[in-house]
């Protein structure tokens, strides 16, 4: 997918554990994948520190909201992960940023879920578009 352009985390190692069991439909042995990307950021993340009100489910409402935290977090995002232009994020003239980041993040979002559809629904295999980028 990352030779398509579609945003995704990239492999880093694979390494075989043939003598670790592992029970699925039938046994295979064990694997561990580990993957890198620029963030492992995820909508959860800042849904952690203000979570939905009369939704309780494990994971979600158990504490109550942290809007500092979320404030930082979301700053740290603009600045650092989404790199936000046109925000002034100090002095007198600081600007609103939570709407940018907002819309920028559902921007990204769409476009990468529209890449795995393609990719979903495309009558081909990706050993075929493996072709189309040496690197891939």
């Amino acid at each position: 997918m990352h030779a398509l352009g579609i945003p995704t985390s990239r492999s880093l190692t694979l390494i075989s554990l043939p003598r670790i069991e592992v029970w699925r439909e039938r046994v295979e042995a064990a694997c561990i994948a580990t993957r890198m990307a620029p963030s492992f950021l995820r909508i959860g993340s800042f849904e952690a520190l203000n979570p939905p009100a009369n939704v309780f489910f494990i994971g979600g409402h158990q504490q109550p909201s942290n809007l500092e935290g979320l404030r930082v977090l979301g700053e740290w995002v603009g600045r650092r992960v989404l790199r936000l232009e046109g925000v002034e994020w100090e002095g007198e003239n600081r600007t609103a940023w939570g709407k940018k980041l907002v819309l920028e993040t559902a921007k990204r979002n769409a476009k990468m879920v529209a890449g795995w559809q393609v990719c979903v629904t495309a009558p081909t295999s990706f050993v075929q578009w493996a072709k189309v980028d040496p690197s891939f």
